[in-house]
């Protein structure tokens, strides 16, 4: 153990060094990449001022048919995804569907957030039910395979590019999540096992202070940006890792990687600092909205969130630097190139983490919907055109804690995934962080009558 005492007692000196040389690169801190601004049209579907009722629980489609929320019956919680006993918080769960039509899940868990004890779990789900729980890394499984001093894991987020399936998670050295840096290791069997992981570069602070929270999505690569009608690969060569960075001044950055989870491009986007956590969606449009089959979800076109030739639109977490209580939203029309300055929505955000997904005609938005607690989330269907005035009263609360059960609860840190039998799968921390909730949205045959009429 003398080695790694050591390497601590750099890691201290070398972590005042970086808190030392910040006020200097403040003008970097705040350098931002802004792009076309203004209001955007984000479909080809006709704008609709209206709010969604209370209840209105479908994903409707250009044809009539679509999605709709199933068992959200608040005395049918949905299903609760086992944990490990000996895990008494489980927080951050992140989705990744597989080629197999599986549904693979990673999250945090241990005595606390940030104990030493913190391990990154994993488990699969086959349609039916979930898979035991078995942990992938643990902090001194970490440390025995790089050789660094480590005090916490955290954040797992999975992604799977046609080909490979990944995971990007956290891990701090010395102090809080301000000194987080970003590791990487890759699964070539379906999450069976893991590369060693790598150590992502993705901070000119000694690489400290840089955290991952909602998903990846495939980026197209730069030498094809301005091409016409681009045609994304089975494989995805080129991922856009939206992340955000803690250390003095909180901002989002997006990091473009190559398929060894390399960087190729960093920046810092949408303009506001204090902004947490993004989660970016492409949007519908009109390219991808019209033919396909309701009835089994199949489209005639690839779906927004693997069509590359739409716009890119983010949501991010309000920070405590940022006055306004709402959901912030920014956009790009370049894959992710320049982004327009961060505006809010009319949706409340208690400083709690948002997620995003984006079929063929629609955005939808999971989030916290009371500003002083978690102790309820709620869906939002997003209007065709963003950013919007107004409050967005929720779709549905999917859960939410009795007013009569006192202490701290909360239903947070929401991920999204659609599996190939169209399905599309919900998963949130649950019951005071102690356990996770699974929901599914089914597909519904398209009951739409040849007269324009339903029945």
């Amino acid at each position: 153990m003398r080695p790694l005492a050591g390497r601590h007692w750099l890691v201290r000196v070398s972590l005042v060094g970086v808190i030392g040389f910040a006020l200097p690169f403040k003008s970097w801190l705040e350098e931002v990449s802004v792009g076309k601004g203004g209001q955007e049209r984000l479909g080809s579907v006709s704008a609709d001022s209206t709010h969604p009722k209370q209840g209105d629980a479908t994903w409707s489609g250009r044809n009539g048919g679509g999605l709709t929320e199933s068992n959200y019956d608040l005395s049918l919680p949905g299903l609760s995804i086992p944990t490990p006993a000996k895990s008494q918080v489980n927080h951050s769960p992140s989705l990744a569907a597989l080629r197999t039509g599986e549904l693979a899940m990673s999250w945090f868990g241990g005595s606390r957030e940030g104990a030493r004890d913190v391990q990154i779990f994993f488990a699969k789900f086959d349609g039916v039910q979930w898979s035991e729980a078995r942990v992938i890394m643990g902090t001194d499984q970490l440390m025995q395979q790089t050789g660094r001093y480590l005090t916490k894991l955290g954040n797992p987020m999975l992604y799977f590019d046609g080909e490979r399936l990944h995971c990007w998670f956290v891990s701090v050295s010395l102090g809080g999540w301000g000194g987080a840096r970003i590791n990487h290791m890759v699964s070539l069997n379906a999450g069976e096992s893991w590369s060693v992981p790598k150590l992502l570069v993705a901070s000119p602070f000694l690489n400290v202070s840089t955290l991952v929270r909602s998903t990846a999505l495939a980026a197209m690569p730069e030498s094809k940006l301005g091409m016409p009608a681009p045609k994304l690969p089975s494989v995805s060569r080129e991922t856009l890792l939206p992340a955000y960075f803690e250390l003095s001044q909180k901002y989002p950055v997006m990091i473009r990687v190559d398929m060894n989870s390399r960087i190729l491009d960093r920046y810092p986007f949408g303009g506001r600092v204090g902004l947490l956590q993004p989660s970016v969606v492409r949007a519908p449009s009109a390219s991808n909205t019209g033919g396909g089959n309701a009835a089994t979800g199949q489209a005639a076109t690839p779906p927004a969130t693997q069509n590359p030739n739409v716009p890119l639109v983010t949501f991010f977490r309000r920070g405590q630097a940022v006055s306004e209580a709402k959901v912030f939203t920014s956009r790009s029309l370049d894959d992710g190139q320049t982004w327009s300055a961060a505006q809010p929505i009319g949706i409340p955000n208690g400083d709690a983490s948002v997620v995003a997904w984006a079929d063929q005609t629609r955005i939808w938005l999971i989030a916290n919907p009371e500003l002083d607690s978690r102790r309820a989330i709620a869906s939002f269907k997003l209007p065709d055109s963003l950013p919007f005035s107004g409050e967005l009263a929720p779709t549905q609360i999917l859960d939410q804690v009795p007013a009569t059960i006192s202490g701290h609860q909360e239903f947070s840190y929401p991920s999204f995934a659609k599996t190939s039998d169209a399905r599309l799968h919900l998963v949130y921390t649950a019951d005071g962080r102690k356990g996770i909730r699974h929901r599914i949205w089914v597909p519904q045959p398209n009951t739409a009558r040849s007269d324009g009429k339903h029945p």
